[in-house]
């Protein structure tokens, strides 16, 4: 998931959506709403819908000098009973 888009805008610690352009290659931008959140934020609503997260990971942008970064979160669903 997007944790810092190319204007550097970070996560955000409520949850609601917010615009951001994802490039569509030579078919310019498309504006969208997506959830952009804090890890800890991501991990409250997973553990709420029955995920154990096991590992949250920031991935910085390969190329040098871009601020985007993503968020890769290992996590897996708890077993219920019924």
């Amino acid at each position: 998931m997007l944790h810092t888009n190319r204007d550097g805008l970070g996560p955000s610690s409520t949850i609601r959506p917010r615009p951001e352009d994802v490039r569509l290659g030579d078919d310019g931008m498309l504006t969208t709403p997506m959830w952009v959140l804090t890890p800890a934020l991501w991990e409250d609503l997973l553990v709420e819908a029955g995920f154990l997260v096991e590992n949250v990971t920031v991935l910085p942008s390969p190329v040098e000098g871009d601020p985007v970064t993503c968020q890769l979160i290992t996590a897996h669903e708890l077993h219920r009973w019924p």
